[in-house]
């Protein structure tokens, strides 16, 4: 029997800000759960917001993706719902959210970033269905301000 064409698991870390899902990937010591840490920490406020908001958890190291017709939902796996790693501390519970809808691919991966990026975005296939993915260095400070920014400005599936 084949794999379910509607659902995966995808090695990615996931947080969320206003209902729209980011999908941080890159390999093992890029900092997916460092900026994960970050920013559900972190309350930001970008311009035309009315108060500062945080991201929320969804998932650490695993992502389970569902479509959901145009759109790809994400979760955390059974197995590590509720779970953090921070780096020199271990696992931490933390509270985490399920069924965002997935907006954005934030590759953390080794390289340079582009000053001023191609456009149109690239755009990652998921599930059947293509996600804007843009490149971040996950430990320069403003790296989730930056992934905020990028949110607002990338559409997403509808």
């Amino acid at each position: 029997m084949g794999a379910d064409p509607a659902n995966c698991i995808m090695a990615a870390t996931a947080i969320a800000r206003h209902d729209r899902c980011v999908l941080l990937i890159g390999n093992s010591g890029r900092g997916k759960s460092d900026l994960a840490l970050r920013a559900i920490t972190s309350p930001l406020r970008l311009a035309g917001e009315a108060q500062p908001a945080l991201f929320e958890f969804i998932s650490d190291d695993q992502t389970a993706l569902t479509r959901q017709g145009a759109q790809i939902v994400a979760a955390a796996p059974a197995a590590i719902k509720d779970q953090l790693e921070v780096r020199g501390l271990g696992i931490v519970a933390w509270p985490s959210i399920t069924g965002v809808r997935v907006c954005l691919v934030a590759d953390l991966s080794d390289g340079p970033i582009d000053r001023m990026p191609q456009e149109p975005v690239p755009n990652l296939e998921l599930l059947g269905l293509h996600i804007p993915i843009r490149r971040f260095a996950a430990f320069e400070a403003s790296a989730h301000i930056k992934i905020a920014l990028s949110l607002t400005l990338t559409q997403g599936p509808p």
